[in-house]
């Protein structure tokens, strides 16, 4: 496990304390969405391939909640997306 952020996390945060208002939201949802997106891809690999049967179980147990945040995302998304078209 790595200590600290990687160069591509410090990027994204510099990235998002740029930012405000709508533009902060779009920008987050965008790295949390990809986030989540990459984690989703790992996950299902481990449940099918990992060489340990613990591990295989412990992802597939886990997959469900990621597919959860990730449809909360998408929720989030639209309710951001009204707001936006109400102004």
């Amino acid at each position: 496990m790595p200590l600290g952020l990687t160069t591509d996390q410090i990027d994204k945060l510099a990235t998002l304390d740029k930012l405000n208002g709508a533009d902060f939201d779009a920008e987050y949802l965008r790295q949390q969405r990809d986030a989540h997106d990459q984690a989703i891809s790992l996950f299902t690999t481990a449940a099918s391939s990992a060489n340990d049967k613990f591990i295989r179980d412990w992802a597939a147990a886990t997959l469900p909640g990621l597919h959860n945040h990730h449809d909360m995302l998408d929720a989030l998304q639209g309710r951001v997306n009204d707001i936006g078209m109400a102004k």
